[in-house]
């Protein structure tokens, strides 16, 4: 099974130090994200990387912008919690959660 993706849109906060990119606040991230795509007619948000504590901002963007939204961690969460053989439901965790 082939996807196709377009990727209109890279936003990024250039911090490399890892360290650093930890202590950017829930606030900051939300902010970014709603400032950079909430004029925008997309389908779906990815929020990469690790150290960013976006995971619990997920529902909450998702009803503000009207798309799907994940992050690495929510996604990674996912697939262990797959890989282990569960397959809770969680309606408060956005789309990805609900399957």
């Amino acid at each position: 099974m082939a996807y196709e993706y377009n990727i209109t849109k890279s936003v990024a906060f250039a911090e490399i130090d890892d360290n650093r990119a930890g202590k950017i606040m829930t606030a900051s991230i939300s902010d970014a994200v709603i400032d950079e795509f909430s004029r925008e007619n997309i389908d779906s948000i990815f929020i990469s990387y690790t150290s960013l504590r976006a995971f619990e901002l997920v529902p909450m963007l998702g009803d503000k912008l009207q798309c799907e939204i994940t992050t690495s961690k929510h996604a990674l969460a996912w697939h262990m919690l797959r890989l282990s053989r569960i397959n809770d439901k969680h309606s408060d965790k956005e789309k990805l959660f609900k399957n």
